[in-house]
Order: structure tokens, then C-alpha cells, then sequence
């Protein structure tokens, strides 16, 4: 790639209303670079153009169910570990259908998973209703006459929070009900409007389950460091810091953070980043969903050099330095 000058002569941003006015410019051609999310994308804008209408869905940010880890019961790793256990993440993103991918239970990217040790395996939450059953069981949870597991009368019943109007968040909670329900669990789905009152209770810790997400940046550390890291911790009532409402405190995981940061050899930091994520899949602290993809739609028929599966040289977003990479790279069609 030759990024000593441009080869083209600007940019023009093209306004919309709305996802769905800006949807239709994408499906219609209006533009050459899309970033929505487009149901039956391979029948409503490939197949207008296949030769030149192209997209490509590269993991995003990480999506998962935010446990609040000092509210009674997911204050026990075993309860948390038995919901992690119930929940399919392949169900939940072949229900929704809009291009989210699967998390490993190691929550992190493909590009990554070298970094999971074996040993960590040992410990992953794997879909197993039948194994959720039996390790609730052993914590002393029986199932209630409303059908429901309960434990000294206390029935596993909570509500599940989630953005009002994400059509794609609702359909997960959805199936995260159902899945949950199949083992005596009662999740209710609550829309909340974003970002508030919904993402005021996951800071102020005023919920027991609630769908969260947080950024992943380039590498599992900053997933990592953005959600476990005890220095964005605070009681439940007080704020804690950005997406961290899990909180979750484990000073093994703290250490392993702060040396992964002040070391630049490859080897180093991918041990370090073992032992993180050994302990997150040991404690299982939040339940990872799936990653929401990077939606990218180009048009190669006025333009070509757009990022793909086969030449990832950079992630697609709007946002940030990064699509000055996309803009070097593209080149006029002649």
C-alpha cells in the first residue's frame, strides 16, 4: 500500500435522517461506503449489483450478559458459571441474523485464541443446560412450584435489561430467556431507554442482569483492562467507572494487567494475558455473547483498495484515525 499521497480528491459525507433512510442510500447506491446494519444483506444489496456491491462484517466490540458481581446470587462464581452454562451464544446470533459472531468462552477475538492456554480450557463454561442443573443443584436450588429454581424460597428470577429499540439486543435477551427458562431460570426482558436509565444502573449497580458491551480495541488487553480491572470498581449505589459495572475484583487479574502494559515483548504479554484469561474463564464475571460486527458495506464500482476478509489491513470504522488508512488506500476506477 502507497500512502505517500492520496489518490483521490476528497471525501463528501452524505446525511440521513435515520438507520433506515441511511440503509437505502447504501441499497440504492447513493453512496460508496456504508456502516449499517442491513437485514438479508445478501438478497437486498449484493444481488442489486453483485459485481461491484460488496461487505464485510469483521468482529467488533464484545457484547455480553453483565452479571452484577456483588448482588446476591451472582456474588457466586457457581451461579454465574451455571448461567454461562445454559446460554448458546451460537443460538442467540443465528436467531438474530444480523451478522454478530459468536463469542468463545475465552471472550475473545479469533485472532487471539493462541493466547487462551490450555490449562484455561479446563475451565470453560461450555453450553451444557443439563450441567447447569446439576452445579445449581449442588449450591442447594430446587426447583420451586412456579417451576422456577429457588433456594430458601428465593426464586433465580430477575429482570434482563436492554436498550429500548435495539432490535438485534432484543432478540438476544429473547433466546437468553428462553435458554435460561429451559433450566429454571426467569429472566424477564426490560427495555430500558439508552443511555439513561440503562446505562445508569449497569455504573451505579442497580441490577442484577442486564446486557453490556465494551470496547475491544486491538488486542484482549484492552477488552480486558476496560471491563476487570479493579480500578474502575465501586460499591454498588456509586459509579464505577465506564463499562465496568460487573464489578468484579481479582487481584491476580489486576497484576497480570499492569505488566502486560509496561512490557512490549510478544512473549511476555501473551503469558500475561494468559493468566487473565485463566481467571476470567475460572470466575466467569460476565457471560460473553458475541462480537457486534463492524457493519461495511463498499461499492468497488467508482472505487477500489477497500479493506476485506482477504486484505484486513485495517478495521472499517467511521470513527477515529483509522479509515484515513481507507482513504490513502482507495484508487479511482479508470
Amino acid at each position: 500500500m502507497d500512502c505517500r499521497s492520496p489518490y483521490i480528491d476528497g471525501v463528501q459525507y452524505i446525511g440521513a435522517t435515520g438507520n433506515e433512510q441511511a440503509a437505502m442510500k447504501i441499497i440504492n447506491g447513493e453512496v460508496d461506503w456504508g456502516g449499517y446494519f442491513i437485514a438479508n444483506i445478501d438478497q437486498v444489496y449484493v444481488a442489486r449489483d453483485p459485481e461491484h456491491n460488496h461487505y464485510w462484517l469483521p468482529e467488533g466490540n464484545i457484547v455480553y450478559l453483565s452479571l452484577n458481581n456483588e448482588a446476591a446470587p451472582f456474588n457466586n462464581p457457581k451461579v454465574r458459571r451455571a448461567v454461562a452454562m445454559a446460554i448458546d451464544p451460537v443460538e442467540i446470533t443465528t436467531i438474530m441474523a444480523s451478522g454478530a459472531l459468536p463469542a468463545d468462552r475465552s471472550g475473545v477475538k479469533k485472532a487471539f485464541l493462541p493466547w487462551v492456554p490450555e490449562e484455561a480450557r479446563a475451565f470453560a463454561a461450555e453450553f451444557d443446560p443439563a450441567g447447569a442443573v446439576a452445579l445449581l443443584g449442588e449450591e442447594g436450588y430446587r426447583i420451586g412450584s412456579s417451576g422456577i429454581m429457588e433456594k430458601d424460597g428465593v426464586p433465580l428470577s430477575f429482570e434482563l435489561y436492554v436498550p429500548t429499540g435495539w432490535s438485534d439486543w432484543i432478540i438476544a435477551c429473547e433466546v437468553i430467556s428462553e435458554q435460561l427458562a429451559a433450566v429454571g431460570i426467569q429472566a424477564r426482558v426490560v427495555q430500558l431507554a439508552w443511555p439513561s436509565p440503562f446505562m445508569d444502573n449497569l455504573i451505579n449497580g442497580d441490577y442484577q442482569m442486564s446486557m453490556g458491551y465494551a470496547t475491544s480495541g486491538s488486542s484482549a488487553f484492552f477488552q480486558f483492562d476496560n471491563i476487570l480491572h479493579s480500578r474502575h470498581y465501586a460499591p454498588i449505589g456509586q459509579a464505577a467507572d465506564t463499562h465496568s459495572g460487573v464489578r468484579y475484583q481479582n487481584p491476580v487479574v489486576d497484576e497480570a494487567l499492569e505488566a502486560f502494559r509496561r512490557t512490549a515483548d510478544p512473549n511476555e504479554q501473551a503469558q500475561l494475558m494468559g493468566t487473565v484469561i485463566t481467571e476470567f474463564m475460572r470466575d466467569v464475571p460476565f457471560v460473553p455473547l458475541f462480537f457486534n460486527p463492524i457493519w461495511f458495506q463498499y461499492s468497488t464500482r467508482n472505487f477500489t483498495g477497500w479493506p476485506n476478509e482477504e486484505n484486513p489491513y485495517v478495521d472499517p470504522h467511521f470513527a477515529g484515525m483509522g479509515k484515513m488508512l481507507i482513504f490513502l488506500n482507495l484508487q479511482p476506477v479508470q
